[in-house]
């Protein structure tokens, strides 16, 4: 009787067999993880960014008791950085910048300040990737309970998760 020396190629071929799948494990796991960061990340972009409107509105407190950060439409904006601005245009100013800031940051990005009793809604219905004032669904409402209830709304498109096109980050405050 002989006795075996070594490995048949059979044990060979199913040893290399499993080592490929746990090898693709592996590589699907990671991509999952770096999805998952980089979700992780826009979503930290767009709270630093809702914090971020919220500090301008608190220090331009009568810029905000005038109305001029409840849902304004932009028009002209002076550049209040090298000219001194009313409170109104400082408004206009933040609000300008605090766009162009979610733009560059955050893909198709873009953001609302309002009066809104209901503040976890608006959605893209229009399926165009943006969101048009009326899709922003700000009701200019005063709630019973928390009084003029603002909110910052921000929108934008996590591109590597297809399955829910425009994500949304509220954070409702009561300056």
């Amino acid at each position: 009787m002989r006795s075996s020396q070594g490995f048949t190629l059979l044990e060979v071929l199913i040893a290399v067999l499993v080592l490929g799948v746990g090898l693709l494990g592996m590589a699907k796991l990671q991509t999952a993880a770096l999805q998952s960061t980089y979700s992780a990340n826009l979503r930290t972009v767009a709270t630093q960014l809702a914090y971020e409107m919220t500090d301008r509105i608190r220090a331009n407190k009568v810029g905000f008791k005038n109305g001029s950060y409840d849902n304004p439409t932009i028009g002209t904006v002076t550049d209040c950085a090298t000219t001194d601005c009313g409170t109104n245009a400082m408004a206009q100013y933040d609000i300008d910048q605090w766009n162009t800031t979610l733009a560059a940051n955050l893909v198709n990005g873009q953001g609302v300040v309002c009066l809104d009793n209901t503040p976890n809604d608006g959605i893209d219905s229009s399926g165009d990737g943006f969101i048009s004032s009326t899709e922003a669904a700000c009701d200019g409402v005063t709630s019973a309970t928390m009084g003029n209830l603002y909110v910052v709304k921000i929108w934008w498109q996590d591109e590597r998760d297809p399955a829910s096109a425009i994500k949304r980050f509220v954070i409702p405050f009561v300056p």
